[in-house]
């Protein structure tokens, strides 16, 4: 998305169109998932050009795709700005919302569906150890960082802590943590998690930190 920008007056505009190909065998164990995965990329992508101030000039489309000259766990990503997306959306995933940055009216469904999926839930990260103890942490935006490095946007000064840690993703109207390859790992509930989709009062530890997970309807 940020390597195809366009510059318009009054915009920055990104592709709304993602191909993403996979390797025969990787594709045949998502297909029976493909329209949820796609769904909820554009999703994200949306999520993204949001946080980011960004528009589209029509909501992103992505389509997984079979490609037999990739080898297992090799992607690759065709991302173009069109003003029509050529790749073939269903028609029962067609909902109507509006871009970002665009302003046009909407109905009480669609504002509705807006906020079941992406944003239902207020929720928060509390500390219960370190620095952060006793500190609501509010995750408001579509990617949060967490980790040592001052780029990030929950930053914890521990040596424990990795300089990129883990992020938080709103998907889908849930909240989820990834590790990011971190050295001590990123831990739910005392068992350690490469990815995990957060309920309400987990405890999450990042490098020996520990949070209390909080959601609220």
């Amino acid at each position: 998305m940020e390597s195809n920008q366009m510059v318009g007056v009054g915009h920055v505009f990104v592709p709304n169109e993602y191909r993403v190909s996979l390797c025969p065998r990787d594709f045949q164990r998502l297909e029976s998932i493909r329209v949820t995965l796609e769904r909820e990329l554009g999703e994200y992508l949306e999520g993204v050009a949001r946080d980011k101030r960004f528009s589209f000039v029509s909501r992103p489309v992505v389509v997984l795709a079979s490609d037999d000259t990739l080898s297992p766990r090799q992607v690759h990503i065709r991302a173009r700005l069109v003003d029509q997306p050529t790749v073939v959306r269903r028609p029962e995933d067609e909902i109507p919302i509006s871009h970002p940055q665009h302003t046009q009216p909407l109905q009480l469904s669609q504002l509705r569906y807006q906020s079941s999926t992406i944003y239902s839930r207020r929720a928060a990260l509390v500390g219960i150890t370190g620095a952060f103890a006793g500190t609501r942490i509010l995750i408001d935006k579509p990617t949060l960082t967490i980790g040592r490095g001052l780029d990030n946007d929950l930053v914890l000064e521990d040596q424990r802590v990795s300089r990129h840690h883990a992020e938080l993703q709103l998907v889908g109207g849930k909240v989820r943590i990834l590790d990011l390859k971190s050295t001590n790992g990123t831990w739910v509930n005392g068992k350690r998690v490469a990815e995990y989709v957060l309920s309400h009062g987990d405890t999450v530890s990042v490098g020996g930190l520990e949070f209390l997970f909080e959601e609220e309807s």
